[in-house]
């Protein structure tokens, strides 16, 4: 609900906070996660006209925080630049709560600094107030590694999109997956078809776009990182899941196909991701949606026949190349493949 009257004092107020000082570090917010929080959970509503009385159509971020601050209940906020609305939350806010807009990175959500429990934003370990916990991927845990099996496990109804992950000691931005029935598969590798990689980057490569946020549907690896994500569960085996799609087919009225068939392996956890050999089949279960035309083994890397990492025990064959060391295209036995993406859940 917007206040009933005018809060023209109110903003004033809001705008000598804002131009102090302190508030340079009394408001963040964190890339990636903008968006609005679960209803139940907004203090007040606030638009331009009421808070200045008519005077202005407009007020900035920083009036909306200091508007957080002058409120002792309110911990976050989120502010729309297109229409300057102002919605105050009684808390700092996590990914269950978070309804995210993916499209425009709109609203923006900003929270107050040392107010976060667990599971909650956070910037920094300052943010955190539970004994244990430090800032990991941007949330507040107790945990040493976050994947995106663990934001799942968070929050249920995680949509496939970019999430903060903490792998390795390190902070990383990739994409996380949920298919029909589950979810939590954090992306290693995408590869499209007729790129040239080399030994060096088909391990790591991350291009970030004018934001400086990686395009993880251009060429992308975080492979170096497969084992440590491994190793991170107690599980004794984990799942890798391959999604292949083919360019697109004109479909019923016009419409573009896109072509998905998907592989999915379940390996005990001394099998790695980047051995340089083919692996044994019996060491290993693999399903499928499609009919292989030659001998599969859990994905290794090589330098044979112009490929760098495979899934075809001969490693001389171009067929379920994943990476490849010239500007081949990548193929599978019913043709080319435009691109194809390698998920991985401990």
């Amino acid at each position: 609900m917007f206040p009933s009257v005018p809060s023209t004092p109110l903003f004033l107020g809001a705008l000598f906070i804002c131009a102090s000082a302190h508030l340079i570090t009394g408001c963040q917010n964190i890339d990636l996660y903008a968006g609005v929080l679960d209803p139940s959970l907004e203090l007040q509503r606030y638009s331009p006209h009421q808070l200045t009385g008519g005077l202005s159509t407009r007020i900035s971020p920083c009036t909306c925080c200091a508007l957080c601050h002058h409120r002792p209940t309110c911990q976050s906020v989120s502010y729309d630049p297109a229409s300057s609305e102002c919605i105050l939350y009684s808390t700092v806010g996590t990914l269950r709560q978070l309804t995210r807009n993916q499209s425009n990175q709109h609203p923006l959500h900003f929270f107050l600094p040392r107010h976060s429990q667990t599971d909650q934003f956070c910037l920094r370990n300052s943010d955190c107030i539970m004994p244990g916990d430090l800032c990991r991927a941007h949330i507040c845990t107790p945990e040493l590694t976050v994947t995106c099996r663990h934001l799942f496990n968070m929050a249920r109804r995680l949509s496939s999109a970019r999430h903060w992950t903490h792998i390795n000691g390190t902070d990383v931005i990739t994409e996380c997956y949920r298919n029909r029935s589950d979810g939590g598969y954090t992306l290693l590798l995408n590869s499209v078809s007729g790129y040239q990689w080399t030994r060096e980057d088909r391990l790591r490569r991350i291009k970030t776009d004018d934001e400086g946020r990686p395009m993880v549907r251009q060429q992308y690896s975080i492979l170096w990182l497969a084992d440590a994500i491994r190793d991170s569960s107690e599980n004794q085996e984990y799942d890798v899941y391959l999604i292949f799609t083919t360019k697109e087919t004109p479909g019923r009225g016009g419409a573009n196909v896109t072509e998905r068939v998907a592989m999915t392996f379940r390996a005990p956890k001394h099998l790695s991701l980047i051995s340089h050999e083919p692996t044994p089949q019996e060491l290993y279960s693999m399903t499928t949606t499609m009919e292989l035309q030659f001998e599969h083994s859990f994905p290794y890397l090589t330098e044979r026949g112009g490929n760098l990492y495979h899934i075809n025990a001969d490693a001389t064959s171009g067929l379920g190349a994943l990476i490849r060391g010239n500007k081949a295209p990548l193929t599978m036995q019913f043709g080319e493949i435009h691109s194809v993406r390698l998920y991985i859940r401990e």
